[in-house]
């Protein structure tokens, strides 16, 4: 795609989705541009080789290509099998009258969560700036899971201690002994962007989706 502007449209301007993934398990929290990539599995590596490509094409080249760091972001659009939707499926059907379990791996995990229409509202203002250049885009706040469970079962009126059942063969090996938590002070400083959505809240409109389908 980079070399097919450089030779096609060199006024094209071009938006990577990399990931936080890319810092493997890093040294602070939380992390900013300047955080060191260490990926730790063959996605990440390919997350980083795309920021690198991205950085060649502006020195050499001067495309306009912008890097964002994305943390998770998450709406009713995500698949059933993640965590997010998971949960709000098990919520709105637990409303419902469904006696099956919600069944999880540690609810102790710290995380970053965002409401992805945001998060493609900062795509759009980076590449409106001048330049191109990297940005965190994060919400900055430490969430555990099992704060958005708990809002997730709150909002249908269900204690979620009552429906979920942790089975530690679900918790993924590796995981980052420091958290994913980004902070995304440059992009505020160059666009204005800033989360609004808190995790609580995302996972009460993620439930109420659920419901209306």
């Amino acid at each position: 795609m980079l070399e097919a502007i450089r030779r096609q449209a060199p006024h094209a301007r071009l938006f990577y989705a990399a990931s936080s993934h890319m810092f493997g398990d890093p040294p602070t929290s939380p992390q900013t541009e300047d955080t060191p990539f260490a990926p730790l599995s063959p996605y990440a590596v390919s997350k980083v080789a795309g920021v690198e490509l991205c950085r060649f094409f502006r020195r050499a080249y001067g495309t306009f290509a912008a890097c964002g760091y994305l943390y998770n972001h998450e709406s009713p659009r995500r698949r059933p099998e993640f965590f997010s939707r998971k949960t709000a499926i098990a919520a709105a059907a637990i409303a419902n009258g469904s006696r099956e379990k919600l069944v999880l791996g540690s609810l102790d995990t710290v995380v970053d969560l965002g409401y992805a229409p945001e998060y493609v509202e900062a795509m759009q203002q980076i590449l409106r700036l001048p330049a191109a250049d990297d940005f965190i885009v994060a919400s900055g706040r430490a969430t555990t899971l099992e704060s958005f469970v708990a809002a997730a079962f709150s909002h249908v009126g269900r204690d979620w201690r009552d429906h979920v059942a942790l089975d530690a063969a679900l918790v993924r090996r590796g995981s980052p002994s420091c958290p994913y938590v980004g902070d995304a002070r440059r992009l505020t400083k160059a666009t204005g962007w800033r989360t609004r959505t808190t995790a609580e809240e995302l996972a009460t409109i993620m439930v109420d989706a659920e419901r209306r389908d």
